[in-house]
């Protein structure tokens, strides 16, 4: 008898305690529904929820590194967890699912598979940006033999919804998936360190509509991409051979940038590669690695900005002069950094680029008088006795960015920027030279007080924009 007196009493026990849950969520409602915020329409509650999301998400170095620490974003999710009305207007608001971004991991997987399916309901038929990735507070390891091939499966499902495109999974994930359309996705980025038992030769064979395409430390040749749509190119630690393809591939190909591109010994390119509508070239040549062959195998007739930098000790300088003058372009900024050359090399390439409006060089470390010397001033300055009558180096220069050891003299830099200012002085004797409207010039200072501001003082007054500045890296790290 005692233990049925307990029963009845739980019993009872737990019906009092749903009949106070029930009243307590009724109560909790109507308080909600006399707050000022759920006054107002769901159309002007779906509008403050959208404005309270980020921006629209996009894939650099720093949103990667973000990425693998496990952000903390504001999502739609959050809505939908405050009470019914919200989440019912939240859920009945397709815009704000349109950014699906996953952290996969471990623990969380089953559960977000789950979420993924009801965050692709929610979204309708509008455009997605997807932006996926592992999360690295788990072990990385496990995903290089486990692929996340559940979430690729579910994202395959939207493909002909997919427009921007941020994966950096284990290819592996999409090997088991078919071949499926991408009739929207115009941008892709994918980055990833392991191609085991990867099958994605067939993943982008109808994504005819990429004009964007990244790939960091991915090889291009996993994948038969389409030809001929891609404009904007960037690709990061792949072959120079790869680089070529590309662009051989997408000769209409408007913006290219190559980092740490490196050759396989003795491959030579079939053939030379006119690209009609490159506008801006942007290469980084590491240590032991070459990008003269690939100069050799393109022609940039209408390139108007190029830059290299060169953190090796060979500038393929000769290839690039013959680049430039083999295209008969009509470059405009040419930018140089971490380069080791002699003056003379350089002042080849400046000869071949008469067209040049802006020029920056950045020299890091200590240069020992090779490259930034007087003689590289002089020739810049009209008039300057060592022209011998020759027209000066980069006659249309505009605008200079000139940082580099202090290895030169203060009176070969003055004489350069007071002769490209004073117009009223150089016009009558050299009408085509043009106006310098800025300059910045960063050194690491000299022994003796570095008065090169104080010197141009009067070209800043009569309105040249001019910065003079000391490096800001250890005094140690260069020498005077």
């Amino acid at each position: 008898m005692e233990l049925c007196q307990l029963v009845s009493e739980l019993t009872l026990a737990e019906s009092e305690f749903d009949r106070a849950a029930r009243k307590l969520a009724l109560v909790r409602e109507q308080l909600n529904k006399n707050s000022p915020i759920n006054c107002f329409p769901d159309e002007i509650l779906a509008e403050i929820f959208e404005q309270c999301l980020p921006d629209k998400i996009t894939f650099t170095v720093q949103e990667h590194n973000l990425m693998t620490m496990g952000s903390y974003r504001v999502t739609p999710l959050l809505f939908a967890g405050i009470c019914r009305r919200w989440r019912s207007v939240a859920t009945s608001t397709p815009r704000l699912w349109r950014d699906v971004e996953i952290y996969v991991s471990i623990k969380r997987y089953e559960s977000q598979i789950s979420v993924l399916e009801d965050w692709l309901r929610y979204s309708g038929d509008l455009s997605l940006t997807i932006l996926i990735n592992i999360c690295t507070k788990e072990d990385l390891r496990y995903w290089a033999g486990h692929s996340p091939c559940e979430i690729a499966r579910v994202l395959a499902k939207h493909s002909e919804r997919w427009e921007t495109a941020y994966l950096a999974i284990p290819l592996a994930s999409f090997s088991d998936i078919p071949a499926v359309p991408f009739p929207r996705l115009t941008s892709l980025t994918l980055q990833t360190c392991s191609f085991f038992n990867a099958d994605t030769s067939k993943m982008l064979g109808m994504a005819d509509q990429i004009t964007f395409l990244e790939l960091l430390s991915t090889q291009a040749n996993l994948f038969d991409l389409p030809k001929g749509r891609i404009q904007r190119l960037k690709v990061k630690f792949i072959s120079a051979q790869e680089c070529y393809d590309l662009v051989r591939r997408n000769p209409d190909v408007v913006d290219c940038y190559f980092e740490g591109p490196y050759l396989y010994p003795s491959f030579s390119y079939p053939q030379v590669v006119r690209l009609e509508k490159l506008e801006k070239l942007y290469i980084a040549q590491y240590h032991q690695e070459c990008v003269g062959v690939f100069f050799d195998s393109i022609t940039v007739p209408a390139i108007r900005r190029f830059e290299f930098g060169a953190r090796a000790n060979e500038v393929p300088f000769r290839q690039m002069i013959s680049m430039f003058r083999r295209s008969h372009c009509k470059i405009q900024t040419l930018v140089l950094e971490h380069i080791d050359m002699d003056d003379t090399d350089l002042m080849s390439i400046l000869q071949a680029v008469p067209t040049l409006t802006e020029f920056r060089l950045v020299i890091m470390g200590v240069d020992t008088g090779r490259t930034t010397t007087n003689r590289l001033l002089h020739m810049m300055t009209p008039q300057h006795p060592a022209l011998e009558g020759q027209a000066c180096l980069l006659p249309n220069l505009e605008r200079l960015n000139f940082e580099a050891p202090y290895i030169y003299e203060e009176d070969a830099m003055v004489d350069f920027i007071v002769s490209r200012w004073r117009k009223n002085i150089v016009t009558g004797e050299d009408p085509h030279c043009a106006q310098l409207k800025y300059a910045t010039v960063i050194n690491n200072g000299s022994q003796a007080e570095n008065d090169l501001a104080l010197r141009v003082q009067s070209c800043a007054e009569e309105g040249m924009k001019v910065d003079f500045r000391r490096f800001t890296y250890p005094p140690n790290y260069f020498v005077d």
